[in-house]
């Protein structure tokens, strides 16, 4: 699977990617507090990490983990793990979109945001994808609804550090039909 932006291409992680990726994780340590809990240390991600999460991913049908890539450098700045029919609402779903500390604030989640919808839109015929946030994550929430996305609802999850409430958003969009 690809996808493209004017200034982004989403497309299959390789083996050569894994170290840019773990780097772009590490960059964010609050999210990985949020995910990531291994040999009881909070937050202990590595190759073997990444490894696994891609080896888990292929096994579902349904779901992509995508490296993001600049069209200007060929090196991974993050990645979005995406399902195209989630299983408890059969809708397109963001997983997670990481983007490497040093490129945030420069409008490439938000490429990579509209990239998924325009693709489940065109793809898939959806007329809206959903996401997750916990609920004490400010900046997760602030991205999620600058990129358009309303909370629908609400549930509990197991995280690393416990249980966390976790917020239920979802984003409308336009189906593309051939004329």
């Amino acid at each position: 699977m690809e996808l493209k932006t004017p200034r982004l291409i989403i497309d299959e992680i390789a083996e050569d990617d894994f170290d840019p990726l773990v780097a772009a994780h590490h960059s964010n340590p609050d999210h990985l507090a949020r995910t990531e809990g291994t040999a009881g240390v909070v937050g202990l991600y590595d190759r073997s990490k990444l490894g696994r999460d891609l080896a888990v991913a292929a096994l579902d049908p349904a779901r992509e983990t995508l490296a993001v890539r600049t069209r200007a450098g060929a090196r991974p700045i993050g990645m979005v793990d995406l399902l195209r029919k989630h299983p408890d609402n059969a809708r397109p779903w963001l997983g997670v979109v990481v983007i490497h500390a040093d490129q945030q604030r420069r409008g490439y989640g938000g490429a990579v945001v509209e990239a998924v919808a325009s693709w489940a839109g065109e793809e898939l015929e959806a007329t809206e994808i959903g996401a997750e946030v916990d609920e004490d994550d400010e900046r997760g929430r602030a991205f999620l609804r600058a990129v358009g996305f309303d909370e629908v609802g609400r549930r509990w999850r197991r995280g690393p550090a416990g249980e966390v409430v976790v917020i239920i958003q979802e984003l409308s969009v336009h189906p593309h039909h051939e004329e």
